[in-house]
């Protein structure tokens, strides 16, 4: 069904569900989880995001952390990001630990980045609330 398209089959969730994911991407370091983090300064390579400091980093919800971390673990391409009436996509062609944000709409990209954070760490970054002003979108 089409409207099912971009849900995960129950094959890709056991994929995502598992440590090593069968997919060829390394386990993250034991107390670490991930934590996908948009870029607010305006980047085109990972060389330019890695030189930028912590505050230039804006973290999505823990909903959609792992709406985007099962995505990632199960390979697919890309996850969906909704944001209100907004839809964004996450595209995990970049490498290196980067991905790119896709505002199909309105034709906008960003960078984002996953990285182990540590897990008390990364709990707090997800329960603070998102500025509107500058937000993922």
């Amino acid at each position: 069904r089409p409207e099912d398209a971009e849900r995960l089959s129950a094959e890709e969730e056991d994929v995502a569900q598992s440590d090593a994911g069968g997919d060829g991407r390394p386990e993250d370091p034991p107390g670490t989880s991930p934590l996908w983090e948009w870029c607010r300064e305006l980047v085109f390579t990972a060389a330019e995001a890695d030189a930028l400091p912590a505050d230039a980093w804006g973290v999505y919800s823990a909903e959609q952390n792992g709406d985007i971390e099962r995505a990632f673990r199960a390979g697919r391409p890309s996850a969906v990001v909704e944001l209100g009436v907004r839809e964004f996509h996450v595209a995990f062609d970049v490498g290196d630990g980067y991905a790119r944000q896709v505002d199909p709409r309105l034709r906008k990209k960003r960078m984002v980045r996953r990285r182990a954070a540590p897990e008390a760490e990364a709990r707090a970054a997800m329960q603070r609330p998102a500025a509107t002003s500058t937000g993922p979108g």
